[in-house]
């Protein structure tokens, strides 16, 4: 990953074990990122070891925003990123291939934090706009997609450290592309579910009286989905994102769909092109939450991005996504 940085946009990084004094469990990493042009950028604690009572998710927790001070410096943000892949130790953890996209995911959110350089905390990074967030991090899933990188990426454990050769990297891509669109369709579902439960208009289209969450579940699925809904079960209870992400799941369609489209502009013929790095570390990066999306989008990528529906929201072309999918190129 850090190949991949320094060729992409020049970053420079250095990973080591955190002292003692900055750990709170054996095993977490410090990551320090450096920029040739603005310096030190920021610290990440990659606590990616098994431990009872560790949170279960892949999650990133910002310990310290970042943002301007007086007298123009700035200060540095400090995050922490925590998962879960299945060994108690740094040198003895391997990766999944989706593991591998799960962490790529997470650095995604780490590189939006790390390049943001905003006047107040609460516009740095990942505290932008909800349905915005996940734009570059599936932005940086991509990476594990295209040949070219995931060779940087996926190495042998063995002796020689071997890249993963193209042909492997082209049935992985085969191989996600099986059931994508069953997949697809369930992030739907769950988007649809979601809107129901909390979207301004979800207490109108449900049955009267209200019933509960798995009715509701069911009743969305009979009608959108194409495998039916198995009674007695409770497939809304493995959402959690139902808690933190309440009206707003759709923005994962969304990142999907607007990722596809600066992958496909910028780096679609060279995944390691300097330019097109810096192109998107300015322009999708660096303004945070300070800027609207709907001008920063149309900025990076031309006015044809988004379009407005008549009741005045808007939403991505979801063209170039559908095609990377049908093409198993993401």
């Amino acid at each position: 990953f850090a190949q991949l940085l320094q060729r992409l946009v020049g970053l420079l990084v250095r990973v080591e074990a955190a002292p003692p004094s900055e750990s709170w469990a054996p095993g977490v990493l410090k990551m320090v990122a450096e920029h040739p042009e603005l310096g030190p950028l920021g610290t990440i604690y990659l606590d990616l070891v098994s431990r009872p009572g560790k949170y279960p998710s892949a999650v990133t927790f910002p310990i310290r925003c970042g943002r301007a001070l007086p007298g123009g410096t700035y200060q540095l943000p400090v995050m922490a990123l925590l998962a879960d892949f299945g060994s108690d130790r740094p040198e003895t953890t391997h990766l999944s291939y989706r593991e591998l996209r799960i962490l790529l995911h997470e650095l995604g959110h780490c590189c939006h934090n790390l390049a943001s350089r905003t006047r107040y905390q609460h516009l740095w990074g990942t505290r932008c706009a909800q349905d915005f967030v996940e734009v570059p991090s599936h932005l940086w899933e991509h990476f594990a997609s295209d040949p070219r990188t995931l060779g940087l990426l996926a190495r042998h454990k063995g002796a020689g450290r071997q890249p993963l050769p193209a042909a492997a990297c082209s049935a992985l891509n085969a191989e996600r592309a099986v059931f994508s669109a069953l997949e697809l369709q369930g992030q739907v579902i769950i988007s649809l579910v979601d809107q129901m439960l909390f979207g301004p208009r979800g207490s109108r289209g449900r049955p009267s009286p209200a019933p509960g969450t798995s009715p509701l579940w069911q009743a969305v699925a009979e009608k959108h989905a194409s495998v039916p809904f198995v009674p007695g079960t409770r497939p809304e209870a493995r959402i959690g994102h139902f808690t933190i992400y309440g009206a707003s799941y759709y923005s994962y369609l969304y990142a999907r769909c607007l990722s596809s489209s600066i992958w496909t502009e910028f780096l679609e013929k060279d995944p390691l092109d300097r330019e097109a790095g810096k192109a998107i570390w300015r322009g999708l990066l660096q303004p945070g939450g300070a800027q609207e999306p709907l001008d920063l989008l149309t900025q990076l990528l031309g006015p044809g991005v988004l379009q407005q529906w008549p009741g005045g929201g808007w939403s991505p072309r979801a063209e170039p996504y559908l095609l990377s999918r049908a093409t198993c190129s993401f």
